[in-house]
């Protein structure tokens, strides 16, 4: 079946193609939906993005579940902004399980079912993206869509300066009733854009959508071949999902260690416990003469005697503080 995103997008497309076709340029677009009633900026945002994203060609990309729990831990302190490639211009980013949050319309957090990214560089801010993510409450069933915009340029302090913070050169945006997930979401995000420009993974293409939607069709009623019958159109003139990490295999005992690990004391101490090194990204060295550096990601992992006792607890990177 398809997803929140697949639904939304498909709506807003229909809903606005002719006022979208009418505007000459993607600020027009923003002013036309400013002057709607009650403009609300999250809302405006999805719209965009949504549009953007089928005008496009709906290009999907998935990260398994281990390798996004992964990539949510691993640290963006002091990483040089270029390493942050779109590999489209707008594509969506699916994700499987409870890896990212958002917010109901009654504060409670929901599951992220995804993003839909888009490149919004420009002469003010240059280098810069935005992501519009969509959930849908389990409850209420209304789809909830936030936004974060963030300007890259130079190295990344932390996630804090991209949203905003008084030591922020970024000058970014985001909905602040949800600082914690935004800051989640961004470093997310952020790693996976590292981690599809530069890793080895080239990621797996797939239609699973289109059997996945065939198989409804076949067996649903009239009253809801309609609806299946539209995504499946959907589907067939889509480009195939890709899929990174496939591959990769968390051990559990780490997976449910990630959210509370320590760092080491400084080193020349002798190691008495097990610890947990946060993922991080380091300069590989390659080339002629070893003169070039590309990012390699290493992955969390336990460090430490087998036999000592394991050290979890809650981690706060410096400057990250409130």
């Amino acid at each position: 079946m398809s997803s929140t995103i697949e639904r939304t997008s498909a709506f807003i497309a229909e809903r606005f193609a002719t006022e979208f076709a009418e505007c000459g340029s993607l600020d027009e677009f923003y002013h036309f939906l400013q002057s709607l009633p009650n403009p609300d900026e999250a809302s405006i945002r999805g719209v965009i993005g949504s549009m953007l994203w089928v005008m496009t060609g709906r290009q999907t990309i998935r990260l398994t579940e281990s390798l996004a729990q992964l990539l949510a831990s691993t640290s963006i302190r002091n990483m040089p902004s270029e390493w942050a490639k779109m590999p489209f211009p707008v594509f969506a980013l699916k994700l499987d399980g409870d890896v990212a949050w958002t917010q109901d319309l009654d504060g409670k957090r929901i599951p992220l079912e995804g993003c839909i990214i888009h490149d919004h560089t420009n002469s003010k801010y240059g280098y810069g993206i935005t992501m519009v993510g969509y959930s849908r409450s389990l409850v209420a069933g209304e789809t909830t869509v936030t936004y974060t915009c963030i300007a890259l340029d130079g190295n990344i302090t932390n996630v804090q300066s991209l949203l905003g913070t008084p030591e922020s050169k970024a000058n970014g945006m985001f909905d602040e009733s949800m600082q914690l997930e935004s800051e989640h979401l961004v470093t997310l995000v952020l790693n996976a854009l590292v981690y599809i420009s530069n890793s080895d993974d080239k990621g797996y293409r797939t239609n699973r959508d289109i059997d996945t939607i065939k198989r409804k069709l076949a067996s649903c009623s009239p009253k809801k071949a309609k609806k299946y019958q539209r995504a499946l159109n959907n589907a067939l003139s889509s480009p195939p999902s890709i899929i990174y990490g496939r591959d990769i295999v968390i051990d559990k005992q780490l997976s449910s260690a990630l959210s509370d690990e320590e760092k080491s004391a400084s080193s020349g101490r002798r190691i008495t416990c097990r610890f947990i090194v946060r993922g991080h990204w380091t300069h590989q060295v390659h080339g002629p003469q070893r003169s070039l550096r590309k990012p390699l990601w290493i992955k969390p992992y336990w460090k430490g005697p087998q036999s000592g006792a394991q050290l979890i607890r809650s981690y706060i990177a410096k400057g990250d503080q409130k």
